[in-house]
């Protein structure tokens, strides 16, 4: 038998400087969608899913009326930002 090795590396957020990004990526999504959040509420949900950060800032009804809308637009907001991210300090090494 031989053994196998797998990394897993979470470098959005960990190796990468990209939560205000994120957060601020989910702000123009919803606020395309007629709803406006405050980015600091926005923030303290970075890390969690994206299927779940919209039922987490306004409820089932939000999701329901908006989410797959705002999580599309999420995904076009941050890859906007995406030349504005950078390493962390020591993630090189």
């Amino acid at each position: 038998m031989t053994a196998s090795a797998i990394a897993v590396l979470d470098l959005d957020g960990t190796l990468i400087d990209s939560n205000y990004h994120h957060a601020l990526a989910w702000y123009r999504a919803l606020r395309s969608v007629g709803e406006i959040y405050p980015v600091w509420r926005l923030h303290r949900l970075i890390g969690m899913g994206g299927d779940q950060v919209v039922t987490a800032v306004g409820g089932e009804e939000l999701e329901r009326r908006v989410g797959d809308r705002a999580r599309e637009q999420q995904g076009r907001e941050v890859d906007e930002l995406l030349e504005e991210m950078a390493p962390l300090p020591g993630a090189r090494d």
